[in-house]
């Protein structure tokens, strides 16, 4: 019995990595979105977001519910499908205590081309003064389950996602070309511009 203990923690360790080593969805989130927050303000009131580290747990808890194998795009991920790229907005509304998100995120397949770019824009009550950090979790989930949404509601999306990676150890004899790393193009995107209030 402890034999097949060991068994089961085996196999899933392997299978949890062989996931983890072809991810069919990959998100990416450029470094200023984590290094430089945005201010929130409420006249003698401010809260600071880092939205990347928000909009990435997001993306992993919402975009991972809808298709299973979702990884952040590091110089450690050779091949996958999709690239999602995620660009986060952010504001506060003082005057009517709101809050205000934006993600827009554009979709390519593994070789660069484009696939379709999904909007979705959140609003929420909330007060600046109390647990900021949980209205801006929640605003952003609200806003990645639209873009979610949007994604499996897409024909190309779902296209996309299909590809076989079965073809990827028949490609000698069929000729086949093997799924690129989708990683390698976020080098050619341009830098939007560093916000620090608003969208």
């Amino acid at each position: 019995m402890h034999y097949l203990k060991w068994l089961f923690y085996l196999l899933l360790f392997f299978v949890h990595g062989y996931a983890n080593a072809n991810p069919k969805l990959l998100i990416y989130i450029q470094p200023q979105e984590y290094e430089h927050p945005v201010k929130l303000w409420q006249y003698f009131r401010e809260y600071w977001v880092n939205q990347g580290e928000y909009v990435e747990l997001a993306a992993k808890e919402i975009l991972g519910a809808s298709y299973g194998e979702v990884e952040m795009c590091d110089a450690s991920q050779q091949s996958g499908q999709v690239l999602v790229w995620l660009r986060p907005r952010i504001f506060y509304n003082p005057q009517l205590q709101v809050f205000h998100s934006k993600i827009t995120a554009m979709t390519y397949t593994a070789d660069g081309k484009p696939i379709e770019t999904y909007v979705a824009e959140t609003s929420k009550f909330g007060y600046l003064d109390i647990k900021p950090e949980l209205q801006v979790k929640q605003i952003y989930a609200q806003s990645m389950q639209i873009i979610a949404d949007k994604m499996q509601a897409d024909d190309k999306m779902q296209k996309a996602m299909q590809s076989p990676q079965a073809l990827l150890n028949e490609q000698q004899d069929a000729q086949v070309q093997p799924l690129q790393n989708p990683c390698a193009m976020v080098s050619l995107f341009p830098t939007p511009k560093i916000q620090f209030m608003s969208f």
